[in-house]
Parts: C-alpha cells; structure tokens; sequence
C-alpha cells in the first residue's frame, strides 16, 4: 500500500507500507526504529519564523513535525533519512538567507541531532526536485530525481 504525504503532513506506518512524497526546496524526513516509521513533509525551519496559528498542519515547521513524530515512538533507537532542501529559484546563491531549501536542511539536522537521532543517510541540496519512496519494511529510501535514482 502507498500512503502519499503532502506538504505539511506527516503519516506514521509500518508492515510494508510505502510512505511517498514529492520535494523541492521542502525536506522529507523519515524517522524509524525497527517496527515503524514517520514521514514528514516539511516545509519550513521554525514555527518561530512565521507567525500562522491558524495553520493545523503539524510537519509544515522542522520542529514541531520531528516533536510530532517523536509522540509516536517509545525507542532510543531512532535513525533517520533526510532528502530534499533544492535550490528552486535560480537567483538565489547556495548560502543566500532566503534559499529556504539551504535552511530547511540545516534545521532538521540540528533537531535531529539535539533529539539525539542518527541520520543514517541523506540526499541535500541540488536544483531539482525528487519524488521519494520509503519502504517501512526494508527501511530503505528510495529517491528519483533528475539526476537519476538514489538508494539510502
């Protein structure tokens, strides 16, 4: 079964499920232990930075979608796979304060790491996007994008 996750979502599974998505400057973040995984389709660093109460959607914003998604988990044991973060905007240089792709990517490794969770693979940067697969049974990522596939 495939279970699409969308901008700003985040959906848990596990017995085979496969989690998909699609990112451009955005990050997908899966976090797993060994009978379940998350997938997080997030779409900015900080709550902080922007001020949306109204917006319910709980993986828009790097620290509350990897918050969200440690509820669920009762392990210690926790790895991670991280892809995403593109250059889309073609002005934008690869340290620009607005390369939101740049910001995202920094962001959910230094939450990673402040939770104390291994990324044990991942797929930064670029100019293009990629469209994800995660399988909850191998714990393998699977990324296609114009540079062809990638396995982590």
């Amino acid at each position: 079964m495939i279970i699409d996750v969308s901008i700003g979502e985040i959906k848990i599974a596990s017995n085979g499920a496969i989690l998909a998505t699609m990112v451009g400057s955005c990050i997908c973040c899966c976090i797993y232990d060994k009978t379940k995984a998350a997938m997080a389709h997030i779409m900015l660093p900080y709550h902080h930075d922007i001020h949306d109460s109204h917006d319910e959607r709980k993986g828009k914003y790097a620290d509350i979608a990897i918050s969200t998604i440690l509820d669920h988990f009762n392990s210690t044991n926790l790895k991670a796979k991280i892809a995403g973060g593109a250059r889309i905007f073609v002005h934008e240089s690869s340290k620009d304060f607005f390369n939101i792709g740049y910001r995202n990517g920094e962001a959910v490794k230094e939450i990673l790491s402040a939770n104390g969770i291994k990324i044990e693979g991942e797929d930064l940067g670029g100019t293009s996007s990629r469209h994800i697969l995660f399988d909850t049974r191998t714990f393998k990522m699977r990324i296609k994008s114009k540079m062809g596939e990638l396995y982590l």
